[in-house]
């Protein structure tokens, strides 16, 4: 992985140290079959493929149901935190569901920390499904998020959009401009990191000053910024009240419309 900076260092040991990210817990569901044998089909199924560095790796692809042959589908990348697990996704983010409603795939790996790694995975997904190559988007929670900042440096030019949920990037430079939602916990550990991590993207992103309008998720106000950058790429940031570290589920609808609205430019 990428060096962090001294304050990334200081927020991501709160970040492990925090109640609010899910502790790993051991997935008696199935052992992955491997590679060969798996049959793509609609639900939750665990895949076993091959790192970057030869070693096996796994993740839990989600198949819509009605998903057509021959009709591309968007996908999604969700990363757990650390402690977490894939599983644990599926259930805080609740993004199966809205991949049910809306007709995308859903990736989410276990222990995929590298842009080496990611492209591997990506390439093995489009081998068994149909992946619309200008529809990959990435999200992650906690170190997920910060492991989904360092690909939104890294793969801007194969993944089309990023959102990191209560999380702080790594200490790299963007490669291109490209567009991110960011949800932030103004009670999270990691509030003080926030301000930081937002001016740090706006100024690699070459973003004008956001618009700025306020609304409610559930039983909390969400302050909501949306700034167009370079190219045509927008930065929106949801910091929400009273939210410690935690995906808030409310969070998903508006992550997956946001994805919807900017495909991989050509």
């Amino acid at each position: 992985m990428r060096r962090l900076s001294l304050l990334g260092v200081l927020l991501l040991l709160a970040a492990c140290s925090t109640d609010g990210d899910p502790e790993a817990e051991p997935d008696a569901s199935a052992t992955p079959p491997a590679a060969q044998q798996v049959e793509i089909r609609a639900g939750d199924q665990w895949v076993t493929t091959t790192r970057a560095d030869g070693t096996d790796g796994r993740y839990l692809l989600h198949v819509p149901q009605g998903l057509r042959a021959g009709r591309p589908a968007p996908l999604v990348l969700v990363f757990h935190g650390s402690p977490g697990t894939a599983r644990e996704m599926v259930r805080v983010t609740g993004f199966s569901e809205v991949a049910d409603d809306e007709g995308f795939l859903v990736a989410y790996p276990d222990a995929f920390d590298t842009t080496e790694d990611i492209d591997a995975l990506l390439d093995d997904v489009a081998a068994r499904t149909d992946v619309h190559p200008r529809r990959i988007y990435a999200a992650g929670f906690s170190r997920g998020a910060s492991t989904t900042y360092l690909f939104a440096a890294e793969l801007a030019d194969r993944i089309a959009a990023f959102a990191p949920v209560s999380g702080v990037p790594y200490d790299v430079a963007t490669t291109r401009p490209t567009s991110l939602i960011a949800v932030e916990g103004l009670a999270d550990d990691l509030a003080s990191g926030f301000p930081d991590a937002n001016r740090w993207w706006a100024r690699h992103n070459g973003c004008v000053s956001p618009s700025s309008e306020t609304g409610r998720w559930g039983g909390r106000t969400v302050q909501s910024t949306v700034a167009a950058c370079d190219d045509g790429t927008q930065h929106v940031v949801h910091s929400v009240s009273g939210l410690g570290h935690a995906w808030p589920r409310q969070a998903t609808r508006p992550i997956w419309d946001f994805f919807e609205a900017h495909p991989l430019a050509r």
